[in-house]
């Protein structure tokens, strides 16, 4: 991976082009700030830790800022004044990584779960859900300390949640069916959507601006599912199929006018687009040539990222 600043920041292609290898890094998520800035969140092969990696021109070039203690890290979220990631210390001890200076330096604060999956920011503060020893939960931290929320069954596993101001939804499974769990206050409180359509689990949760857009899979096991997808309209609860090109699972669906998602296929990841009020997924890229292993997408002002663990950074406008 090259480090060194400076280089300009290029033209988006209208196809997905590899933009940097992260050669020493294992990418699991991203935020594209603008056209050219664009920060990841990864573990470092070694020695073994974590760090913010930092670019101003696209991705070609990135400076590296570590991450004090944590050798994993899996989201990164920001906000006017916080930069948040959540990931895991050497002990195996679930931390927020917070910064309010682009990784320059950071807070750590103990995130109240034995395993922790996912994180998103609702007005209240930041939402992480995984697992105590007693089961299923969900913890908001509002700045000064840790809640846990309401009326979540422990049984259920709870992999992906979404916020959008006091809106926060949550999905998983329980037992062999997939599950939604809906908050309008800022994920003090839960109740579960009565989802009509058949999914044995929830793998991906993002608001397009009118829907709570759905991703999961039918089957009982992942490796031969198919992908399924719903669109929940918040105030109606009306819901919506939503077609997905042949697939696995629906992951990682995010939102920025289009929504865009990563479908596994069992050889090869392919990224959907979701055009605004449509209802059908199409394929932008279909993974040719080296095999995609995609974790995350980020969207920017005109342009779009894709990154996972072992891929190398791409980029295309959008």
């Amino acid at each position: 991976m090259s480090t060194s600043p400076g280089a300009e920041c290029p033209a988006a292609a209208s196809q997905w082009q590899a933009i940097n290898t992260l050669a020493g890094y294992l990418a699991h998520d991203g935020v594209a700030r603008s056209r050219c800035e664009i920060l990841v969140a990864a573990d470092v092969v070694s020695p073994r830790g974590a760090a913010l990696l930092v670019s101003s021109d696209g991705g070609v070039t990135f400076q590296a800022r570590l991450l004090p203690g944590a050798v994993r890290v899996r989201r990164l979220f920001i906000d006017e004044r916080w930069l948040d990631a959540l990931g895991e210390d050497a002990s195996g001890a679930q931390q927020l990584y917070r910064s309010s200076d682009d990784g320059l330096t950071w807070v750590t604060v103990a995130v109240p779960l034995a395993q922790a999956f996912d994180a998103a920011r609702a007005t209240p503060g930041v939402v992480v859900v995984g697992r105590t020893d007693q089961g299923a939960s969900a913890v908001l931290f509002d700045g000064s300390g840790w809640s846990r929320a309401d009326s979540l069954p422990a049984s259920a596993q709870l992999r992906v949640v979404t916020g959008v101001g006091e809106f926060v939804a949550i999905g998983g499974v329980d037992g062999d069916r997939g599950v939604v769990y809906t908050s309008a206050d800022g994920g003090r409180t839960f109740h579960e959507a009565n989802l009509r359509a058949e999914m044995n689990s929830i793998t991906g949760l993002a608001w397009d601006g009118a829907r709570l857009i759905i991703g999961g899979f039918r089957g009982p096991r992942v490796e031969s599912a198919t992908a399924v997808s719903l669109g929940l309209d918040r105030v109606s609860g009306t819901q919506i199929d939503l077609s997905v090109p042949s697939g696995v699972q629906l992951i990682a669906p995010t939102c920025a006018g289009s929504c865009y998602a990563i479908v596994p296929t069992g050889h090869s990841d392919v990224i959907v687009q979701l055009p605004a009020k449509a209802t059908d997924w199409r394929i932008t890229t279909s993974g040719a040539g080296e095999p995609l292993v995609l974790e995350r997408l980020a969207l920017g002002d005109g342009v779009m990222y894709a990154l996972g663990p072992g891929t190398p950074l791409l980029r295309a406008g959008r």
